[in-house]
């Protein structure tokens, strides 16, 4: 049997598919738009999100890239509360496992005596910095006789990180 295109037109059955609005708050008629991809020979319509949605989205994810990027940034060594634990009689093995050991660069070395009498004395003052914060220790013989503690405020910080970024992309900051 030869089945010609007309007929296998009318054999085959198509679809109706009707035009739904979206689903109104409330409307007891109507059944929620989620719903609609669920009920055969509906497509449902779909919106365009609105401006303040978009906006919305925006800030969310920045806000979420900034905490992410806030607890993911390795912590400095370099803190207040550290300045604190250093006390005058520490060792310098002492020190490097309170500041770090990657730290510790030399600024100032020499020899000191206080007088004739006394055998000279290795003094060094070393450095741990880390951005805009820096501690300086002075050393006699690999005990602390000082230290001095250059901590930034957040905002001093974020300042000087801006900074930093600014010239990177060649932008002079006075």
């Amino acid at each position: 049997m030869i089945r010609t295109a007309a007929a296998e037109a009318e054999r085959m059955v198509l679809p109706t598919v009707k035009a739904v609005k979206p689903a109104l708050h409330g409307d007891p008629g109507m059944t929620p738009f989620f719903f609609h991809a669920l009920i055969p020979g509906i497509i449902p319509v779909m919106r365009l999100p609105s401006r303040r949605t978009l906006w919305l989205s925006a800030v969310t994810l920045l806000v979420g890239i900034v905490v992410c990027g806030w607890l993911l940034v390795p912590r400095s060594q370099v803190t207040q509360e550290n300045f604190d634990r250093i006390h005058n009689g520490m060792s310098f093995t002492e020190v490097t496992a309170i500041l770090g050991a990657s730290g510790g660069v030399p600024v100032v070395v020499g020899k000191i005596r206080e007088d004739e009498t006394e055998a000279w004395r290795d003094w060094e003052v070393r450095s741990w910095a880390n951005g805009p914060n820096i501690i300086f220790v002075k050393f006699t013989d690999g005990v602390v006789v000082g230290k001095r503690g250059i901590i930034a405020t957040a905002w001093q910080t974020l300042q000087w990180y801006a900074k930093k970024c600014a010239e990177k992309v060649g932008i002079k900051w006075e």
